[in-house]
């Protein structure tokens, strides 16, 4: 009867360790595993091998190329950001600059419309005298104090002065002289008074209108209500 396949076991006669064969019988042990390292592959093992160390250059390219995109689209995302700052700076900048703009323009205008009102005005003053210089050539060189066209009661106007003109303008004549107190009435009289008008009656000289400067506060009426 054939051993069993365990050879080894003492019940089918082999000893522990040894196994059913003599020593001079027994297989060859194999060698150890490093005396494969120099031992000649075949073909298909090669092969896997490389395909084996190929996919692991692929993988580790993928892995490298996908970091370069992230790295490369976190730099993107940033530089929008940064022009995106700069352009809101820059609108901001140019709002200011607008509103500085604006603010001068208005002020350009106010200026303009200012001046235009200045130079009417002007025109306005400029006409009056016009006319009141014709008025006065028209008048045959009436002075230029006037006082209530058409009214009758004072000097200066288209109708005869009063009787007591002259008499007004005498007692005032000799207040200045005397730098007396000249009431407002006789004052009216000869500041008033033209030359040409009927009757005569000369109005104030220059040393009349020197002497009423001179009196300065002593006059009981002020300048307004003499030259109304």
């Amino acid at each position: 009867m054939w051993p069993s396949a365990d050879a080894s076991l003492p019940e089918n006669g082999g000893v522990f360790g040894q196994g059913f064969f003599p020593d001079e019988n027994r297989p060859p042990t194999p060698p150890p595993s490093s005396a494969f390292a120099h031992a000649p592959l075949s073909p298909g093992t090669v092969a896997r091998i490389e395909q084996s160390r190929l996919q692991a250059l692929a993988r580790l390219e993928a892995r490298k190329a996908a970091r370069l995109a992230e790295d490369e689209e976190r730099r993107r995302r940033e530089a929008e950001e940064e022009a995106a700052m700069r352009a809101d700076e820059e609108a901001t900048r140019a709002m200011g600059d607008d509103d500085d703009m604006r603010a001068d323009e208005e002020a350009a205008r106010e200026m303009e419309a200012a001046m235009r009102a200045d130079e009417e005005a002007a025109r306005d003053v400029e006409a009056a005298m016009r006319v009141d210089e014709e008025e006065r050539r028209q008048d045959g060189g009436a002075g230029g104090h006037r006082a209530g066209h058409g009214d009758a009661s004072l000097p200066g106007s288209h109708h005869p002065v009063p009787n007591d003109t002259s008499a007004a303008m005498k007692r005032a004549r000799e207040a200045l002289a005397r730098g007396e107190h000249v009431s407002p009435d006789d004052m009216m009289q000869l500041m008033m008074a033209d030359d040409d008008v009927d009757g005569g009656n000369a109005g104030a000289t220059s040393g009349e209108w020197d002497a009423v400067g001179k009196l300065g506060s002593k006059a009981p009426m002020d300048e307004d209500e003499m030259f109304m």
